[in-house]
């Protein structure tokens, strides 16, 4: 026999995961009706995805759900996104065989759609996230950060053009800290060279 072993994956440096991307539209209000008669049709069929696996009853009866729940008056697209509000935003619940069977290919659409035009990447953490507006491009946990004021600025070396950080007070730095180094040596030779000929001439 093959042992069983539990398998761990470790996720990180990834983002976090938004179910918006499930969603053609996030805006959309959860109604009862939806969630409910969904919750109904995946009792009454669950037991025969389990018992039955065989992928010509999956289909027929992914086909029957999809079917009765367009009674609810909605379009497919509006109940796709009520279920995944529902099932990923408001319950969690890890039990979604029914819902991924009947919906699977609407999701992935959605993904596709939303991963081009409403995903970009934080400027600050690197982390994907759903942008609310065109020009947005810092997630919410580091909008605070970007709001605040940078503790140093960044300026370049007059003499070697080599990019230096001081503080935001510093007004009077022009060079990087080799050339300012550099600066004060060459001013010391030359106070020392003075200071010989001084003593010369006397």
């Amino acid at each position: 026999m093959i042992p069983r072993k539990s398998l761990k994956f470790k996720f990180d440096g990834m983002s976090e995961f938004d179910y918006r991307t499930l969603m053609n539209d996030p805006n959309i209000r959860i109604d009862t009706r939806v969630t409910k008669k969904f919750a109904a049709l995946s009792r009454e069929y669950k037991f025969n995805y389990n018992l039955n696996n065989n992928n010509d009853n999956e289909q027929y009866i992914a086909s029957y759900i999809r079917k009765s729940m367009l009674d609810t008056g909605y379009p497919e697209s509006d109940i796709v996104d009520i279920l995944v509000k529902e099932l990923f935003g408001v319950r969690k619940t890890k039990k979604k065989l029914v819902f991924w069977s009947c919906y699977g290919d609407v999701v992935l659409g959605n993904i596709q759609k939303n991963i081009d035009s409403r995903f970009t990447t934080c400027n600050y953490c690197g982390a994907r996230f759903y942008k609310q507006r065109k020009e947005e491009m810092v997630c919410p946990k580091c909008k605070d950060k970007s709001l605040e004021k940078p503790k140093t600025k960044a300026l370049i070396c007059v003499d070697c053009g080599t990019p230096f950080e001081v503080k935001n007070s510093n007004t009077r730095s022009v060079r990087c800290l080799n050339c300012q180094k550099a600066i004060y040596k060459e001013r010391s030779r030359v106070s020392m060279l003075m200071l010989r000929k001084s003593k010369l001439k006397s």
